[in-house]
């Protein structure tokens, strides 16, 4: 009997123990919510700061032709994904736009603004990230409506403007054609990790030279440094930059932790 008072006791020791563990898991959890709400407020607060400077940025961009395409195709990520159909469409280009969102919902979203064109209807291309929890992420794009004979569906290796490109069987544009989808277990889009935290914070450094912007309306440069892009590439993917079976990143770079591929 001694030995049942024993365990009874123990038992309500346990209940005792836990019960104070989870008040402990509580008081945790609300300095959690404390510290992401002032983390959010100051992320705001910083983003307006931003914001103002992206504006007049993007103002002075718009004044510069062949920016964005010049952009794209001298960063060692996204050149050899644009097809030279997918270089058309970026001559029309105006803006690029990187949003975080304010309200509860933790993301962002991307957009590409372009001018009146020949290809699809419209003028504005958003892909949005929608964070609910730190392993999940809801992804969701517009949806490109083509113009009658203008749908691309694939493209081809090929050399231009000096910069060689990786063989590619799609459009760069079938990233915002994909259904909505959703990103778990660590899985990132690496497309726009690139864009956001690369072409968008600095795009000044994509383009190589002066001359790689067409200022004087002459087009871009054609003389790029071609051995320079091979070991831009060479960085990049751990090779020549040619390789459509490289094992590190699939067509559109969505990777995981261990850099598996995830086939779309």
């Amino acid at each position: 009997m001694a030995d049942d008072g024993n365990s009874e006791n123990d038992d309500e020791e346990l209940v005792e123990s836990m019960g104070k563990l989870q008040e402990m898991q509580s008081e945790l959890e609300m300095i959690d919510e404390e510290e992401r709400i002032k983390i959010m407020k100051v992320k705001r607060k910083y983003n307006e700061f931003r914001r103002g400077l992206y504006d007049r940025r993007n103002h002075i961009i718009q004044s510069i032709s062949g920016f964005w395409v010049s952009a794209f195709l001298n960063h060692p990520a996204i050149a050899g994904k644009l097809s030279e159909e997918d270089e058309k469409i970026f001559k029309y280009m105006v803006s690029l736009e990187v949003e975080d969102f304010n309200d509860e919902d933790s993301g962002y979203s991307i957009t590409f603004n372009f001018l009146p064109n020949p290809f699809f209807e419209g003028t504005k291309l958003t892909r949005a990230y929608f964070m609910p929890d730190d392993r999940t992420t809801n992804v969701t794009s517009t949806k490109i409506i083509w113009k009658d004979g203008k749908n691309i569906d694939s493209g081809s290796a090929q050399e231009s403007k000096g910069v060689k490109r990786r063989i590619t069987d799609r459009s760069f544009f079938k990233w915002f054609d994909e259904e909505p989808r959703i990103l778990t277990n660590g899985v990132i889009d690496e497309m726009a990790r690139v864009i956001s935290e690369e072409l968008w914070t600095d795009p000044l450094k994509y383009l190589k030279n002066e001359a790689d912007v067409d200022v004087n309306g002459d087009g871009i440069d054609d003389d790029n440094d071609h051995d320079d892009k091979e070991d831009d590439d060479k960085n990049f993917n751990g090779s020549d930059g040619n390789d459509a079976d490289n094992n590190h990143n699939d067509e559109w770079g969505f990777t995981n932790d261990s850099q598996l591929p995830c086939t779309i």
